[in-house]
């Protein structure tokens, strides 16, 4: 806190507080739609088409957890007395925040994971150039898929790096009332990532 006040000095307006909070619970209602989504993409293994490695494919079943809990904690927020008598929203918020956290570490690991598989198919195009077996044109394609694909994991590394800290931070008891990280903190690596997304999206 002394920190925050004495070199951030972040004070937001009430007006612009107010559309934080507005916007977080719109981020809330799309999660609605996060369960099926995520169903479907752990049964079709929408999420890892396209890499080999077996491990990349188990990575992504964790965040299917993440959404129930999600749901029971906005159910909390939006009509409290018709909930607060059987639900904390708080302590589920920590709980699917934890479930969060956990995917975030596998997600990062799914990305090193990625990266590893494309040094491989990196490789296996130079054994294709020397043994004459493609074309210039097509070696010149592959490679440039390649090196895209690479640059979108860094990306995507550095976009689980920002979320950590936060997602730690949301997932410990009394995240709502003792945070472990101010909130000028938290809202800086938040931006960072949302930075970090939109660059990512332009790229692709």
């Amino acid at each position: 806190d002394n920190f925050n006040r004495r070199y951030l000095n972040l004070e937001l307006s009430p007006a612009l507080r107010k559309c934080y909070a507005d916007m977080s619970l719109v981020r809330y209602c799309l999660r609605l739609y996060g369960l099926p989504s995520s169903i479907e993409a752990v049964r079709s293994g929408s999420w890892s088409a396209g890499w080999e490695d077996p491990r990349i494919h188990k990575l992504g079943k964790i965040m299917a957890l993440y959404y129930p809990f999600e749901h029971v904690a906005f159910t909390g927020w939006v009509v409290p007395k018709f909930s607060r008598q059987f639900v904390d929203e708080n302590r589920w918020s920590a709980i699917s925040c934890r479930f969060w956290s956990i995917y975030i570490v596998s997600d990062f690991a799914s990305s090193v994971l990625k990266l590893k598989e494309l040094a491989k198919r990196r490789e296996k195009v130079a054994r294709e150039i020397q043994s004459g077996s493609i074309t210039e044109n097509e070696a010149e394609t592959k490679q440039s898929d390649i090196a895209k694909q690479a640059k979108l994991q860094k990306l995507h590394l550095a976009r689980c790096s920002f979320f950590l800290l936060p997602a730690i931070n949301w997932s410990l008891p009394k995240w709502a009332t003792d945070p472990l990280l101010p909130e000028s903190i938290v809202n800086s690596l938040m931006l960072a990532e949302a930075g970090t997304c939109i660059y990512q999206s332009f790229y692709t």
